[in-house]
């Protein structure tokens, strides 16, 4: 399930990367005939509005990889600090990605 939502934002990311290259296009245009250039701001915003569910998805897909590692590999393979950090990292996203969505 994870997967496929990266998957989703990755084709969104795809088609907006696109849209990026034919709004540089227009601008040139504009600016080859003397015109004040288009911002297209909803480009912008819809961008801006899609990284924290990129980093959700990311994140969560990372901690379940990880997760499935620490718990079934033998306890002293695993490097503690390391394992430690990574997870607090991705806590602290988490976290971060949440108060991000409560507003």
């Amino acid at each position: 399930m994870v997967q496929k939502y990266l998957d989703e934002l990755d084709s969104l990311t795809k088609q907006l990367e696109i849209v990026k290259l034919k709004v540089q296009a227009i601008n040139k245009e504009e600016n080859k005939l003397g015109w004040n250039m288009t911002e297209f701001q909803q480009i912008i915003t819809i961008t801006d509005k899609m990284e924290p569910f990129k980093d959700l998805w990311n994140t969560t897909l990372t901690f379940r990889s990880e997760y499935a590692s620490w718990s079934r590999s033998p306890i002293f393979n695993l490097e503690g600090l390391e394992v430690e950090k990574r997870h607090k990292n991705m806590s602290t996203k988490m976290t971060d990605l949440r108060d991000m969505f409560e507003e």
